[in-house]
């Protein structure tokens, strides 16, 4: 099992943003190298779910704005549900 990474963004406007790859609480486990979750400095949460061909198939919210922000889904055509060759 591949263990997890973070990785710290600080902006001198935006503050720090952590980004969490692979597993993280809170948010479902994906595949190795998959972003997981995105903390912002004012607390807003944001979890990625993936697809098989690691691709974002949900993004959920939470933290101060998680009310006014409702959850996005993702489709995919069947044109590009294949594996890369």
């Amino acid at each position: 099992m591949m263990q997890a990474r973070t990785r710290r963004l600080f902006g001198s406007i935006t503050g720090t943003t952590v980004y969490n790859y692979h597993s993280s609480p809170n948010c479902a486990a994906s595949s190795p190298g998959d972003l997981i979750r995105k903390k912002d400095a004012a607390g807003n949460l944001t979890c990625y779910n993936h697809d098989a061909l690691h691709r974002v198939t949900i993004s959920s919210y939470g933290g101060p704005y998680q009310p006014a922000t409702p959850n996005r889904y993702y489709v995919y055509d069947s044109a590009t549900a294949t594996a890369p060759r």
